[in-house]
């Protein structure tokens, strides 16, 4: 049954695409930390508490430097499994509409850096404000997951979402409503920290998508490193007598796409993505929706 478990999930992570992986990731955590306090905690818990604490984000500035890998690691840390599922359903449903827009190869770069965002304003927040007396210590994706909130927003302010008692609402709206409730909690006792982490995620969020229509891309060292990384993979899996690498098969066809199938035309896109902001996403035609299908297809082989 073990067995089967880990395949199907292995099978997903290959397959999936980045909201998928990052679901798979953060899930993997919480469960292997979730193991670590069930054993420490016969211990009295210091090892489990111990290990969290290095993976965390301390509030003192000195600690969080020594510590610099906390500021990728606690994004993927999780107190609760509550705290682990609304930022997993956040990720899921705003995830799918930044990638449906832009592109999967979006994802990764902006819940990196929408984390490292947030934990940035956490340190100037907290000397600026201090949190209570000594280190305090963040953990979890929401300053991540709120980079990728606020950026769906950005890029389709008019795409309207169907919420359950209340019926269609535009995306901005809901935005908006959660980014106001993280700026009036930061004002509280109950981590005021962690919503300064949120709102630096959020504004990055919003700087990212603003960036990338004055043509500067952020993502780009993440789609080199996955190119390396994709063409390393392929060399290990290559086999005598196999038909073709899946790298070779992409090279092939950027090396034929002048003469052959053209990229999709930036400016239809534009105009497609100025109807979603103006109607939102259902009132285009499935043949709109192929368009910007291609467009992010083809952005994410580039």
């Amino acid at each position: 049954m073990f067995t089967d478990l880990y395949n199907d999930i292995q099978r997903q992570f290959r397959s999936g695409n980045m909201v998928t992986r990052l679901i798979i990731v953060n899930a993997g955590v919480f469960v292997v930390s979730s193991l670590l306090y069930l054993f420490a905690g016969y211990s009295g818990g210091a090892v489990y508490h111990r290990v969290i604490d290095f993976l965390s984000l301390s509030s003192d500035p000195g600690e969080a430097l020594r510590h610099f890998w906390g500021f990728i690691t606690y994004n993927f840390i999780h107190r609760g499994f509550m705290h682990l599922l609304w930022n997993m359903l956040f990720l899921y449903w705003f995830g799918r509409i930044v990638g449906d827009l832009i592109g999967d190869k979006h994802i990764f770069p902006l819940y990196i850096l929408g984390g490292l965002a947030g934990g940035l304003l956490y340190l100037l927040g907290n000397i600026l404000l201090p949190y209570g007396h000594g280190a305090a210590y963040i953990v979890g994706s929401s300053a991540a997951v709120m980079s990728i909130v606020v950026a769906s927003a950005a890029i389709a302010p008019d795409y309207t979402l169907n919420l359950l008692f209340i019926g269609r609402v535009r995306l901005k709206y809901v935005v908006l409503v959660l980014v106001f409730l993280d700026v009036i909690s930061t004002a509280g006792v109950i981590n005021a920290g962690g919503h300064f982490a949120h709102i630096g995620g959020a504004a990055f969020g919003y700087w990212y998508v603003y960036l990338l229509r004055k043509g500067i891309n952020l993502s780009t060292w993440w789609e080199r490193l996955s190119r390396k990384t994709a063409i390393k993979t392929s060399s290990r899996r290559k086999t005598p007598g196999s038909y073709t690498s899946t790298m070779r098969v992409v090279h092939q066809k950027k090396k034929d796409s002048s003469t052959h199938e053209p990229l999709t035309n930036q400016k239809e896109v534009d105009r497609i993505l100025d109807k979603i902001n103006k109607s939102g996403y259902d009132s285009l035609t499935d043949i709109e929706k192929e368009t910007l299908y291609r467009a992010a297809r083809d952005s994410h082989k580039k």
